[in-house]
């Protein structure tokens, strides 16, 4: 079963073999019919017809003893095609079978009498062709090949190769079965399509008593497959024709794929206990073991001396060649060469030269490289094939030998066919290769400008045109004074820089043009001047004028508002500014300033200050940025008149400058004033009592508190006395009258503290 590629179609060959004694050509069918059965539950599912293609007869090497005993058998092939529907998808498999009545009843092994006729059963199994999804499994079954028209020598060695060849390379096992019987009889000798058929429990043919599967050539090494090649030996004692039947199973990746049959009959027969002497095959009249040549020679090859009273079977890897029975051969094949001797009277044994093995020189194929042979014009390629030493080489162009071209290799700057000879150091083997040369025009190119002078503003739109079609495979590559423009890739380019533009273009083939070159000059632009500004200090500060030259131009930026730069507009930070004049050409001249405008200095510094004499204070501040330097003047008292927080030790009141200035030079100044006192002393009792003695509740030092508020409460928590700065001592009046003997609660506040306690008023 050989699978043609189509989905689900297949070539079916059938070989039946005819013993010819038995039977005449005319008997059997030019046209069969293979049944296709379901394996599961045996149920006939279709035929192929198969048309008889091949008769052929079996070649036989000893013509002495098939003369004798009139052995002639032939080869009946039949072969047909099939389409195997998407349905063939049941687990179980299937099964092409065919059937014909009757076997030959000359057989010495099975039981066939006049009255029980027994057929023949071909058969192949195979798994689905197809899974439930609808995937087609793929497989070509194995081949039986011919075996040779031979039979077996009492007493004799003797094997036979009964091996396949499997298409797909899968593993083959071979075993010995006994042979199907099947269905057929006489009266209905292709059995009946209508049966379903038990495929576990076929007909098998019956044995004579002593024979068996194992056993159906019997003999001191009875008849036995190689498991691995399907070759059977045997060594007998017994005459007679035997059948057997010889099992292949195809396996792929351990899965069994598919098993075929065949039955086979081979005879044993009485030869005389002589044989010729084995012969020798030679060549060049030398004994020939292992040859090899080159590819396509033909050797003659013979038998040194040649017996004419022998017949001669020459053999290609064990099988017999038709036609080839004389002592010399003309091998055109390559492979394993054997030749049978037997005697041309007498029926004996065989004699068997040693393998003689033809094969051809393993040479490197001879291939023209590079692919494809092309060049761009004006250009050339070299050409190669592989070298080894001792080769020796000849070019041809165009049929034409190359003088003096030798290498392995050939710079090549003409078009045509380019042919090599090589002869190898070895065998002298001539191997060729030809192949054409082709030669691809470079493209043509031209090259356009929107300008050819423009201002230095301006851009310039190139672009190029093919003179022949161009391809979507075309590249562009511009270049500027002879320099790369490395992203510039495209037919047409949009550039400002002026200067000698130029551009190539590379084809599909590889095929660059000539660059092409145009000249763009650039007019040129007014000279322009544009007074810098000073750093602007804050976005409050006024408006800036400003003035460019030649006047008439504009101004452009952020911030700018006609011919002025706002610093609210802007805000704080670096701000370009250009200022753009056109000339009397058309070209813009421009000139570029940077416009600082300096972030707010706010500064939060207290108005006074008040300082115990001689004791150390901190004249603090809080400012709004981290970047300011700080200057206090004058230094008297400071330990570091250059730091935002100083320390001051004073025993005077003073009044302190604090310059502070910005990293762009932005300043802003304020002032402080310190005042110097002695700790308040306040008595807690007084006499007002007009002795002019402490008559009156005096607070020493309050005079340095102006500002300060004295409010003095009965036990009642009512205000009896309030003075705003303490001008007056109080006398220890209420309304005008004095206040009662007793206790007395005050509260001073000033500037930096509040002051609480008791005072008694004696009297």
């Amino acid at each position: 079963m050989k699978h043609l590629g189509a989905k689900g179609t297949y070539e079916f060959t059938l070989t039946a073999f005819i013993d010819n004694t038995e039977a005449q050509n005319s008997e059997f069918e030019s046209l069969i019919y293979l049944r296709v059965y379901r394996k599961s539950d045996g149920t006939f599912l279709l035929s192929v017809p198969l048309d008889l293609k091949v008769i052929k007869g079996l070649t036989y090497a000893n013509e002495a003893c098939q003369r004798m005993y009139n052995f002639n058998a032939s080869e009946f092939r039949y072969i047909g095609q099939g389409v195997m529907p998407d349905s063939f998808n049941e687990d179980g498999g299937y099964v092409f079978m065919w059937e014909r009545c009757c076997r030959n009843n000359a057989t010495n092994n099975i039981k066939i009498t006049s009255s029980l006729f027994v057929g023949m059963l071909f058969y192949l199994e195979t798994k689905p062709f197809f899974d439930k999804d609808g995937n087609e499994f793929i497989n070509s079954t194995p081949d039986f090949k011919t075996p040779n028209g031979d039979f077996i020598c009492i007493g004799d060695s003797f094997k036979m190769n009964m091996g396949a060849i499997d298409p797909d390379g899968d593993e083959l096992r071979y075993s010995l079965v006994t042979p199907y019987r099947g269905f057929s009889s006489e009266q209905m000798p292709y059995g009946s399509i209508y049966t379903l058929i038990d495929f576990d429990n076929i007909p098998l043919i019956d044995w004579q008593p002593g024979f068996s599967a194992s056993t159906a050539i019997p003999g001191p090494q009875p008849l036995n497959i190689n498991i691995s090649t399907g070759e059977i030996k045997v060594t007998t004692n017994q005459r007679g024709f035997f059948v057997f039947s010889v099992l292949v199973e195809e396996y792929r990746k351990g899965e069994k794929i598919s098993s075929a049959r065949r039955d086979f009959q081979l005879a044993v027969i009485d030869c005389l206990n002589e044989k010729p002497q084995n012969p020798e095959i030679t060549y060049l009249n030398q004994p020939l073991h292992d040859l090899a040549g080159c590819p396509g020679t033909t050797y003659d090859l013979g038998i040194t001396p040649p017996d004419p009273t022998l017949n001669y079977q020459w053999r290609l890897n064990g099988d017999n060649i038709s036609g080839a029975n004389t002592s010399s051969f003309r091998a055109e094949n390559t492979g394993i060469y054997t030749v049978v001797a037997t005697f041309k009277n007498k029926c004996a044994k065989r004699a068997l030269s040693a393998e003689s093995k033809i094969s051809d020189a393993i040479l490197p194929v001879i291939k023209i490289s590079p692919k494809p042979l092309a060049f761009c014009e004006g250009k050339n390629i070299q050409i190669s094939v592989k070298d080894s030493i001792g080769n020796t080489y000849e070019w041809l162009h165009n049929n034409q030998l190359l003088v003096n071209q030798t290498s392995s290799n050939l710079v090549v700057s003409t078009p045509g066919d380019y042919e090599v000879h090589v002869h190898d150091a070895r065998y002298n083997c001539l191997r060729k290769d030809v192949s054409q040369v082709i030669m691809y025009e470079n493209p043509r190119l031209s090259i356009t400008s929107s300008s050819l002078e423009v201002c230095k503003e301006d851009e310039v739109i190139l672009g190029s045109a093919l003179l022949s079609p161009p391809t979507k495979s075309d590249t562009y590559q511009w270049y500027l004074n002879n320099q790369v423009l490395a992203n510039e890739r495209s037919e047409k380019i949009t550039y400002q820089k002026k200067g000698r533009f130029g551009v190539e273009v590379t084809d599909v083939n590889g095929c660059k043009s000539t660059r092409q070159e145009i000249d763009i000059a650039e007019r040129p632009s007014p000279t322009v001047d544009f007074d810098q500004p000073e750093v602007i200090c804050g976005i409050n500060a006024d408006r800036v004028k400003l003035n460019g030259n030649p006047q008439g131009g504009t101004f452009i930026g952020a911030g700018v508002f006609n011919d002025y730069f706002v610093p609210s507009i802007a805000g704080a930070g670096s701000h370009p500014v250009t200022y753009k004049v056109k000339g009397n050409n058309g070209c813009f001249g421009t000139k570029d300033r940077e416009i600082v405008v300096d972030k707010e200095i706010v500064l939060d510094l207290p108005k006074r200050f008040l300082a115990t004499k001689d004791r150390p204070f901190k004249l603090s501040n809080k400012a709004n940025r981290g970047d300011l330097s700080f200057y206090w003047y004058p230094g008297t008292g400071l330990d570091n008149d250059k730091i935002q927080i100083p320390e001051a030790t004073l025993s005077i009141g003073q009044i302190y400058l604090l310059k502070v200035t910005s990293p762009l030079g932005c300043i802003i100044n304020d002032t402080t004033k310190v005042y110097v006192s002695t700790v308040l002393y306040l008595p807690d009792a007084f006499t007002p009592n007009d002795d002019h003695i402490n008559d009156s509740w005096e607070i020493t030092n309050i005079d340095i508190f102006p500002d300060a508020e004295i409010t003095i409460f009965d036990r009642w928590g009512e205000t009896i006395f309030y003075s705003h700065g303490y001008a007056k001592a109080w006398d220890g009046t209420y309304n005008g009258l004095r206040v009662p003997v007793g206790a007395y609660v005050y509260q001073i506040i000033t500037s930096d503290n509040i002051y609480r306690g008791n005072l008694s008023v004696i009297y």
